[in-house]
């Protein structure tokens, strides 16, 4: 039985000792670097994938602006602002997008992403799941 003891404890002090050790050993390949700009300057705060059929691309927020076009399903756009109208009923929230033009949509319209590389992977998910 004294033996198993110092047998295990005499393990847990070389897990110990290789795990501290990977600690303070890296090697020049995995070292974090930063991204080269911050990303608070970006242009946009991240990317929209339209996920219904058709979106009206409206000039401005709320019910009474004028179409500026229409966004089919599947376009990935940059998403430059978001918005919350109040109105008397309930909360809309909204988002300006760049397409030919700059125009809002409303946020249901569509998945917010943090980056067009995972709203492209949704984009892939989406299409094969059709």
């Amino acid at each position: 039985m004294y033996k198993m003891k110092n047998l295990l404890k005499s393990g847990l002090l070389v897990a110990l000792m290789l795990s501290s050790s990977s600690c303070f050993i890296a090697s020049p390949e995995k070292e974090l670097k930063p991204p080269a700009t911050f990303p608070l300057s970006r242009s946009a705060i991240g990317y929209v994938l339209i996920t219904d059929t058709y979106t009206q691309l409206l000039d401005s927020l709320g019910n009474n602006s004028v179409s500026l076009g229409v966004l089919r399903k599947g376009s990935i756009l940059p998403v430059l602002e978001r918005r919350i109208v109040q109105s008397e009923s309930k909360a809309e929230h909204w988002i300006l997008v760049t397409a030919q033009e700059k125009g809002w949509i409303r946020e249901a319209s569509g998945r917010l992403f943090a980056t067009e590389a995972q709203a492209k992977t949704a984009l892939n998910f989406m299409q094969e799941r059709e």
